[in-house]
């Protein structure tokens, strides 16, 4: 008898995942019908459907590699086919989640379409429930298998005292699949025969349908971009605080499909609702501020006009021509263009990740801080925080670096004019 290899390819997947992540969030927010049960029924309630995307992308492939690895027919003499109910109960894995991927984009007619072939099995019902139907009797309900009556009939039900490998294939077949009928008042076996083969040529017919959802994907990223656009945001002037601007910008960041730097508005949002205890330090925080919504400025146009990409309104006219930034990014963390001393970078470190030392490393750095604002290491921890990042905001502002070259040169946001 011959052993099976089985080489599933994956690439469709890997090619879901990135239409998927170059606008993702805006896929992740739908909301799709989840059959679930109440107190009372089974019902279908709305619910977000990241979880289960991302859950799908993630079985079918790794189920799919894990298929290619199981050692198909490698050993006829097992009075059960272990290998094989595996391998079958893996593919209805696959297909499921490649439906409800399918349902959550909108491939109903597709799905439908898909569903109602019978090109390759050759029986009674469809391809679809044929392998349903097997994975049923051969694996998972042995003993009733009664919900395929194209294939157990009506008022009846089928179970299945094994499954094995045929090791003369003579009439194409490799696998046999024993069958009592309780229609068969004689309680006779019955057999029914099967090619692995076919199995592998419908699950890749399932494998290939990710093209269609993944039209599907881009028309609906299209689709949500053009209504975001014509969806008018709120202004700072809708608040009566700030923070309060800067915290609905940043749902609305996330909710147009911009899946990093969520950390900049938390930040923020602390920058400016800090009092500040000494006066001179409060006019060099306000320029840091000043500087902050300069940049949520841009920042808020980009994600009105949902714009992705260097060339939109990032608020950066100049750069290194090295990696993706914006003016926000940049005014967020100054100390990566601004500092280049090792032991300086320690002490911050501690200081933004709130370390229990870290009153002891800004007793280390205070000459510095000082030179941009006053400071005494008694302050709270919030006070500290926004004192220490507007002395790197400062200090950047007296070096070659992108965040200098794209603040204005007015007194609103430096503390020195450049000539």
């Amino acid at each position: 008898m011959k052993k099976y290899d089985v080489n599933f390819k994956t690439d469709k997947i890997q090619e879901l995942w990135l239409t998927l992540s170059d606008k993702g969030f805006l896929c992740f927010d739908k909301i799709t019908d989840v059959r679930v049960k109440s107190k009372k029924k089974q019902e279908n309630m709305p619910f977000n459907s990241r979880a289960r995307i991302e859950t799908a992308l993630c079985r079918i492939e790794d189920t799919l590699k894990y298929m290619n690895t199981i050692p198909l027919g490698t050993n006829p003499q097992r009075m059960q086919a272990f290998d094989f109910y595996d391998f079958v109960n893996c593919e209805v894995v696959v297909i499921d989640c490649i439906e409800t991927l399918g349902h959550i984009f909108g491939c109903e007619s597709d799905i439908s379409k898909l569903k109602q072939k019978k090109d390759i099995f050759k029986e009674n019902g469809t391809d679809n429930d044929f392998v349903k139907y097997v994975r049923s009797l051969a694996s998972v309900h042995p003993l009733d298998t009664s919900r395929h009556p194209d294939y157990n009939g009506y008022e009846n039900f089928h179970c299945s005292p094994r499954t094995y490998w045929d090791s003369t294939s003579q009439d194409g077949k490799d696998i046999t699949i024993t069958i009592y009928d309780s229609a068969n008042k004689q309680n006779e076996l019955e057999f029914l025969r099967v090619s692995i083969n076919d199995f592998v040529i419908f699950l890749q017919m399932w494998i290939d349908f990710l093209d269609v959802i993944d039209i599907a994907v881009k028309a609906y990223e299209r689709k949500s971009i053009e209504e975001y656009k014509l969806s008018a945001m709120k202004i700072p002037s809708d608040f009566e605080c700030y923070t309060d601007y800067i915290k609905y910008l940043k749902e609305e960041y996330i909710r147009r499909g911009n899946d990093t730097q969520w950390d900049c508005f938390d930040d923020f949002v602390k920058i400016f609702a800090t009092p500040i205890t000494n006066l001179e330090n409060e006019a060099k925080v306000e320029l840091y501020k000043n500087a902050i919504k300069l940049a949520l400025s841009f920042l808020h146009k980009r994600t009105q006009n949902m714009e992705y990409g260097k060339e939109y309104s990032t608020g950066i006219s100049r750069d290194r021509d090295t990696n993706y930034t914006e003016l926000f990014i940049e005014v967020h963390n100054p100390v990566n263009v601004g500092v280049n001393h090792n032991e300086l970078k320690y002490c911050l470190e501690k200081l933004f990740v709130r370390s229990d030392d870290y009153r002891n490393r800004m007793e280390e750095i205070k000459p510095w801080i000082n030179q941009y604002a006053t400071f005494y290491n008694t302050e709270s921890y919030d006070e500290t925080y926004v004192l220490v990042t507007t002395a790197l905001y400062l200090e950047s502002l007296n070096r070659e670096n992108v965040l200098n070259w794209n603040i204005p040169n007015k007194k609103e946001y430096r503390w020195s004019v450049l000539e």
